[in-house]
């Protein structure tokens, strides 16, 4: 990768940077164009030389280049379908690369073809090769007409590991941050972290842990705040006070959905997903331990 050029549009004091040719729009408009130190631009030439149309962001800490790879097909949004994260000595935290369908490990794509998401009819729609350090693993995206889109994770050697349910689809693999990880170690010190994803329109990083088999998220803001820490129980964990209180709530034709638990640093709270089919609606209720409505 080398660069062309740089254009500076002085009067609207908006700097658009070029990298090889072809397309610069920013995929990301939330966030301005910006220019790495030399540490950071030598590191990525080095770590990807065939990388083209390449625009760098910067998100929290860390410098984020956006790019194309050859192996890549022509994405329709116009879109660059590769990421890496890089601190500001040049260190990259996360690459996070688009690969063929075909190029898998042959264990992962039997796993998948005998999957009960297979039976139901979800295909794979993107692969992405995530690396961090010495640890690389896979992460399939999978969708279904009509169902939840979901993201399975294997190893490098192609072992299961876990899934996740992309219930908005406004979430992206990123590093896991220093804090999050000093965090977790105090709190929850028998954890395990799974991924950590973020999502630009909460403001909000998503760290997937699990303890002793159960699998929860923690979640802070981009600031490094703990917000709350989720488990998604069955109707039945409730309490007796949230159960009536949620009673006395529901319509004839309302059923529970999701319910998860939330452990946050006022007090324990309960996010309850209801929908009616029969009107086509969705809503959301937040209880504290009390039965005490919080929010719909």
């Amino acid at each position: 990768m080398k660069f062309k050029h740089f254009i500076f549009i002085v009067p609207a004091l908006i700097l658009t940077i070029v990298l090889n040719t072809g397309c610069s729009n920013d995929p990301d408009p939330t966030n301005n164009t910006v220019v790495p130190n030399s540490e950071i631009v030598n590191a990525f030439k080095q770590q990807f030389p065939e990388a083209k149309n390449v625009v760098w962001n910067k998100k929290m800490e860390y410098y984020v280049a956006s790019f194309d790879m050859p192996q890549n097909s022509t994405n329709p949004n116009g879109d660059r379908l590769n990421k890496a994260w890089y601190t500001e000595t040049g260190d990259c935290s996360l690459s996070e690369i688009e690969i063929p369908v075909n190029d898998l490990p042959q264990n992962i794509l039997q796993h998948f073809e005998s999957s009960d998401y297979k039976a139901i009819g979800y295909i794979i729609d993107d692969v992405d090769l995530l690396t961090r350090g010495e640890e690389k693993k896979y992460k399939l995206e999978i969708e279904a007409e009509g169902k939840e889109d979901v993201d399975l994770y294997y190893a490098f050697d192609g072992t299961f590991l876990y899934e996740k349910v992309d219930k908005d689809g406004n979430s992206e693999s990123a590093p896991i941050p220093g804090f999050a990880t000093d965090f977790i170690k105090q709190k929850y010190p028998e954890a395990v972290i799974l991924e950590s994803e973020s999502d630009e329109k909460t403001g909000t990083y998503e760290i997937d842990i699990t303890i002793k088999e159960i699998e929860m998220e923690v979640v802070f803001d981009f600031k490094g705040n703990w917000l709350h820490t989720s488990t998604e129980i069955e109707l039945s964990l409730l309490p007796n006070e949230v159960m009536t209180a949620l009673k006395n709530i529901l319509g004839p034709n309302d059923e529970t959905d999701d319910i998860e638990k939330w452990e946050t640093p006022n007090g324990i709270q309960y996010v309850i997903e209801v929908e009616n089919e029969t009107e086509n609606k969705e809503f959301t209720y937040i209880f504290n331990e009390k039965g005490e409505q919080i929010k719909k």
